[in-house]
């Protein structure tokens, strides 16, 4: 992937789950969060904060490189049938989207 592309984000029609990158990746490009009505955020980076106010944040931090505790993982797999519940439109995110998000949503399922 060349600098700049945006990531494909994968999608679990469903239940309204879409899972991909950090949005201020600079490898993937900037877009825009502000479609979904929850963010779930795994990565270890800092919080950012939608131009949607009524988006729902949640970030579980799940550090790439080291031991994946139960509790995370646990609260996360909670929020995530809370939300599904709540039939938001959810974005699950880490950093490059490859690992931590796809694992937990795998989890959910």
């Amino acid at each position: 992937m060349k600098r700049g592309e945006k990531m494909i984000t994968n999608k679990i029609n469903k239940y309204k789950i879409h899972i991909g990158n950090h949005p201020n990746n600079p490898k993937f490009g900037k877009f825009s969060i502000d479609k979904y009505d929850a963010i779930l955020n795994l990565s270890d980076y800092p919080q950012y904060w939608p131009k949607k106010k009524s988006t729902e944040m949640n970030w579980y931090p799940v550090v790439e490189w080291e031991s994946w505790g139960y509790g995370p993982l646990y609260w996360t797999v909670n929020a995530l049938d809370r939300l599904i519940k709540d039939k938001k439109k959810i974005y699950v995110h880490c950093w490059a989207g490859k690992h931590r998000s796809p694992m937990v949503v795998y989890l959910y399922l």
